[in-house]
């Protein structure tokens, strides 16, 4: 079973995470796991209880297939430090790493932004580590992919998705797009691509078409 890794610290962006899990999810061979420091509750901004799966020490690294570090208000604490060495594991096994909001800040000041193109909240503040000197790289968009790396704005959930489930293959690029225009412009305004998408989840649940 492949896994997708979400790595969360309390007081995590929850609107950041149910996009990119509620489809890597619905896919077989596909499963969504949480990650954190301890395996004790965390609360979101938005004030939901998690349970992580596993600690960062118990991730299965033969099935994890991409490390997702989902932003909020914790990125610039302590309990961020422990984060540095999954991100370092992740890397060397050449795996899919995303970060979005506050969490890119984070992922720039373990160096691996440098040499691939990225965006964050605002080139400010990842020139705040003394490890980032990628500013050449940095693109004013809501998210960017390059080289197995995703950035994005917290603001930009969608974006991220879209660049995730292609990165990891579970949509082809055509397809990605489609489901994002779903969920950008809404049903009514993309009512092909809706009943594609909904039809699609409906099949892989074994469910009746539309």
């Amino acid at each position: 079973m492949n896994e997708a890794v979400f790595v969360l610290l309390d007081e995590f962006a929850d609107w950041e995470l149910a996009p990119i899990a509620s489809v890597i999810n619905q896919f077989p061979n596909w499963t969504v796991k949480t990650a954190a420091p301890a395996k004790a509750a965390l609360r979101s901004i938005g004030g939901i209880s998690v349970v992580p799966d596993c600690t960062f020490g118990e991730i299965s690294w033969s099935a994890c297939k991409g490390v997702f570090l989902i932003g909020g208000n914790s990125w610039r604490t302590p309990a961020a430090a422990s984060v540095k060495a999954l991100v370092e594991k992740a890397s060397e096994q050449n795996i899919v790493i995303g970060a979005i909001c506050d969490a890119t800040t984070f992922l720039a000041s373990t160096g691996v932004l440098n040499t691939v193109r990225h965006t964050g909240n605002v080139l400010s503040d990842l020139e705040l580590s003394n490890q980032y000197n990628g500013q050449g790289l940095y693109q004013n968009v809501p998210a960017v992919c390059d080289q197995n790396i995703i950035t994005a704005n917290g603001c930009a959930p969608l974006e991220f998705a879209r660049e995730a489930v292609k990165a990891l293959g579970i949509l082809d690029s055509a397809e990605a797009e489609k489901w994002y225009k779903v969920f950008k412009q809404g049903f009514y305004d993309a009512p092909q691509e809706a009943f594609w998408w909904f039809g699609k989840m409906r099949k892989l649940k074994g469910c009746q078409s539309f």
